[in-house]
């Protein structure tokens, strides 16, 4: 795509591939994504990418034909396992490209002769470039080693690219490549796949037009991650509103801080706080399942505005109810905001139009709880 998009603008292939690397970057730092440690580009390790394809020569895995190389995929005994696959039915939807010259249908290029117009580097087949599947194992082996402990990138990326990079690195290494494969679901908009074609292409600079990056955060959040996730703007509201929810009950400690003390007040959150917890944790275990531990969340804060509500229609709350609303909003804060980033640590990063996301909470007027408290006294009087 990017050699065809330079072909069309007549730029080099680096000025393209700049371009979207750059708007990757900035969309990237806008939705608080730390920066990777290394960010290695192909163009730089072509050394390393002739080395690893000379190997799987070496072993019998790839051959070459007239300066193309390509993978064996048949001397892989395992090929298919990541996709569930049989070679069986791979084959029956394996075709060969015009001008391939490869022995089998299913056989992969590790090495593409050079093309006119194209960008090559010299190799011992001839000038060419590296094939799509060869890069990524190359780059992993360079950087990261044999096995590492997780692989991700979206489903759509199993089969073929995830089954190669794993044909080529464990016919190399004879070890696992690696330890965990975490595939995420495809984004949707109203149900439909997202498409400039379709028109319902949206970028997420028009989406921090109208929100907060933590909203949209909190939409990707909502939906398991091997799920798909479908984008609309009602669902950003919900999204809006459920984060509204999780703030106030943080901040609304304030407001019964400010309550008179109550020792006949019996409600408090400990129990309930220790559960949310242990029900966060063990759902976020089990294959990071985010829709039930925002669950665990969602009733801890139910409960904080239970307690919160009576504590302020009966104007005073006992100091084991404040003390365990301030832990369980100290539990909410900290989870919220260390393991997904929410509230002070995301700010916006990008020039927006003013648009009021999260209301200022007012704070209590010092006449509105005396009054309260003259009627809970006038009541218990009569």
């Amino acid at each position: 795509k990017i050699i065809n998009r330079a072909k069309k603008e007549c730029l080099p292939f680096t000025v393209i591939s700049d371009r979207y690397i750059k708007s990757y970057f900035e969309d990237a730092e806008n939705f608080k994504i730390e920066p990777a440690d290394v960010e290695p580009r192909v163009t730089t390790h072509i050394p390393d990418i002739i080395d690893l394809i000379q190997k799987l020569i070496e072993k019998g895995y790839a051959y070459e034909v007239e300066g193309d190389v390509y993978f064996s995929v048949r001397k892989f005994k395992d090929y298919g396992k990541l996709s569930k696959r049989s070679v069986d039915e791979l084959i029956a939807g394996a075709r060969v490209e015009p001008g391939e010259k490869k022995k089998d249908p299913l056989d992969f290029a590790l090495w593409k002769a050079s093309k006119a117009g194209e960008p090559a580097w010299d190799s011992p087949w001839g000038k060419g470039r590296p094939g799509w599947h060869t890069e990524c194992t190359a780059m992993i082996f360079k950087h990261l080693g044999q096995t590492i402990d997780i692989h991700g990138g979206g489903l759509d990326l199993t089969f073929p690219h995830h089954e190669n990079e794993l044909a080529q690195a464990e016919a190399l290494s004879e070890k696992p490549f690696a330890k965990y494969w975490i595939h995420n679901g495809l984004v949707t908009v109203n149900g439909q796949k997202m498409s400039k074609s379709l028109g319902n292409y949206i970028t997420l600079k028009e989406i921090y037009q109208k929100y907060h990056p933590d909203i949209l955060r909190l939409l990707v959040l909502s939906v398991h991650y091997r799920s798909p996730l479908d984008f609309s703007w009602d669902k950003m509201e919900e999204m809006k509103k459920a984060y509204e929810r999780l703030k106030n009950a943080i901040d609304e400690y304030e407001i019964l801080e400010k309550l008179p003390e109550n020792p006949d007040f019996e409600e408090d959150l400990y129990g309930k706080t220790a559960k949310a917890q242990q029900d966060f944790y063990r759902a976020m275990s089990n294959d990071f399942n985010t829709p039930e531990a925002f669950a665990a969340l969602y009733g801890l804060v139910r409960e904080m505005n239970i307690l919160k509500d009576k504590a302020v229609k009966e104007g005073g709350i006992s100091k084991k109810a404040l003390s365990s609303y301030k832990e369980a909003a100290d539990a909410l804060y900290s989870i919220t905001k260390d393991i997904f980033g929410f509230f002070d640590s995301l700010q916006p990063c990008i020039e927006l139009p003013k648009y009021e996301t999260i209301k200022q909470e007012e704070k209590v007027d010092e006449e509105l709880i005396n009054m309260l408290i003259e009627i809970r006294n006038k009541a218990r009087k009569e």
